[in-house]
């Protein structure tokens, strides 16, 4: 049996009843639901500006030792060698140098990092800037906001430094063997 519209009655009685809610009525999206993405970004978020933290004040902590040795300066106790290519093969890594060059830069020696890590500047910018992005992006979710969206942008940065930090390390692998 149809109406006069053309549509089943069951069709036109819930059409009304949809129409006649009131917004308390409404039924709303469980808060659980709602904020599950938001815990997942958060707590990466929050985890990436802990980590860039860390790391900024180990460097701004430690020193450097006659140019090779990362020392704790306090007490003049050195850490150990934590490089396993270095350990095991007797060669560089790619990464070799990286902490030397943070601690450089976060003591003011801008040459000392450059010849320590010629890529470490750029990945010392790079973490460097995570605290106030991520910061923003916590500000921005906490607010019900969207997110910056800077992975393009971020993705060219990160891959540049990668290229530099190979680039770097077979210039001084070819002048090392050759």
């Amino acid at each position: 049996m149809e109406s006069m519209q053309g549509r089943p009655p069951a069709a036109e009685e819930s059409a009304d009843t949809s129409r006649r809610l009131t917004e308390d009525q409404v039924p709303q999206v469980p808060v659980e639901t709602q904020s599950a993405a938001s815990v997942t970004e958060i707590g990466l978020h929050v985890g990436l500006c802990v980590l860039a933290v860390t790391v900024l004040l180990a460097a701004f902590m430690l020193g450097i030792e006659e140019g090779q040795r990362v020392v704790l300066p306090m007490v003049d106790i050195p850490l150990p060698e934590l490089c396993t290519a270095k350990r095991l093969l007797g060669i560089d890594c790619p990464g070799c140098g990286l902490t030397r060059c943070f601690i450089s830069v976060s003591q003011g020696r801008v040459s000392d990092a450059l010849r320590y890590h010629p890529a470490g500047l750029l990945w010392f910018s790079i973490l460097v800037f995570q605290i106030p992005y991520r910061g923003m992006q916590l500000w921005r979710i906490r607010r019900g906001y969207s997110e910056y969206n800077l992975h393009t942008v971020g993705t060219y940065i990160v891959i540049a430094a990668f290229l530099l930090t190979i680039g770097q390390w077979l210039v001084r692998m070819v002048d090392k063997f050759f």
